[in-house]
């Protein structure tokens, strides 16, 4: 289904295609050649937080499909956050686009959503293999400017929604924590219950990055020491520690060069790697 769905969105041959899963892509991509929009999002979360180095490869082939939808799809409609109950995300548009995909756009502003902190939350997640971080670009919008263009989960709920729903909501796991620290997401923890969650799969989304990447390397809201060590004393959280140490700074520059982040903040995220990677 995925890579059916990586076929129809983005015509590309199936020699793109990971060689275990290159008979399944080629018998279904006709089929879903004209998959509606809205099927990404539901792909996309389906596959949040691959497991493994062939899920991985999915997820990676899955987000492709949707950046390029984002890159160079037509508009056809820009309408409030409000108007679809999006909680706890600040002042976004939802932008539409003709083959019925959703994203929210986030304008650029100096204070609250400073030029590539979106992006790069997003591209250091799909390095790790984190695959939590909604596929995100930036884009100029008729009407809107230049902002960051975040794939819209579908059915996503906020955990204060959900607690007043009387649902269950699972605590901060081991891998968004050691992720939070790691970008230096000072608002993630201070306003944990505007956090997005999936219904039918309760995994937290680490979307809205605008407060990401602080410069200085410990901040008030960032996950204490004591959190971030009992993180790293879970086999997720040491899962995690391996992939980062294997992103090291020779990776992480050029990756976040084109992005325009200051020399403090990619700085201070390579002390927050140090810290993680020096911890037992």
């Amino acid at each position: 289904m995925v890579l059916a769905l990586f076929a129809s969105i983005t015509g590309q041959a199936s020699e793109r295609c990971p060689p275990p899963f290159r008979a399944v892509f080629e018998q279904v991509a006709v089929a879903l050649r004209n998959a509606p929009g809205n099927l990404a999002s539901r792909e996309w979360v389906r596959n949040m937080g691959a497991a493994n180095q062939r899920e991985i490869a999915v997820s990676r082939a899955l987000d492709d499909s949707i950046l390029k939808r984002l890159r160079e799809g037509a508009v056809s409609r820009v309408t409030t956050a409000d108007d679809l109950a999006a909680e706890g995300i600040n002042q976004p548009r939802i932008v539409t686009f003709e083959d019925g995909t959703r994203a929210l756009f986030k304008p650029i502003d100096s204070r609250r959503n400073p030029s590539g902190l979106e992006v790069a939350a997003y591209e250091i997640s799909r390095e790790l293999g984190v695959g939590r971080v909604p596929p995100t670009i930036e884009r100029s919008v008729d009407g809107l400017g230049m902002g960051s263009l975040q794939l819209f989960i579908e059915g996503a709920k906020t955990r204060n929604a959900l607690r007043q729903a009387g649902k269950a909501v699972p605590a901060l796991d081991p891998e968004a924590i050691v992720f939070i620290y790691l970008i230096g997401e000072m608002d993630a923890l201070h306003n944990l219950d505007n956090q997005l969650l999936v219904t039918d799969q309760p995994i937290l989304i680490l979307a809205d990055h605008g407060l990401a990447f602080h410069p200085e390397i410990e901040s008030i809201g960032l996950p204490t020491d004591l959190q971030l060590q009992s993180a790293l004393d879970t086999d997720a959280g040491q899962d995690l520690a391996m992939r980062i140490r294997l992103l090291g700074e020779s990776r992480l520059r050029p990756l976040l060069a084109p992005l325009h982040l200051s020399e403090e903040r990619i700085s201070a995220l390579l002390a927050r790697r140090k810290k993680i990677l020096s911890l037992p």
